[in-house]
């Protein structure tokens, strides 16, 4: 989920889960489309479990310096603390 004010979120991505699994994975996603000119971005995300269970992870907030369109961002461990 991204936003550009802290408050009012939209989907951009889904990440298929690798399935049951005793191992840690790793999942990422480049955010192609981030919209130009915003100086402050915000991220979470909603994890499903296969039981229809979510969660959400914390809010982080991104200063974009360069106001550019191309942010990477890598969160690990999955399941995020």
């Amino acid at each position: 989920m991204r936003s550009t004010d802290g408050n009012n979120f939209k989907k951009i991505a889904t990440v298929s889960a690798a399935g049951n699994s005793s191992t840690i994975h790793n999942y990422d996603y480049t955010d192609n489309a981030m919209p130009s000119g915003s100086s402050y971005l915000y991220y979470y995300l909603s994890i499903a479990d296969k039981d229809g269970k979510r969660t959400s992870s914390a809010i982080k907030m991104f200063h974009n310096v360069n106001s550019t369109s191309k942010l990477i961002v890598s969160l690990s461990p999955n399941p995020v603390n």
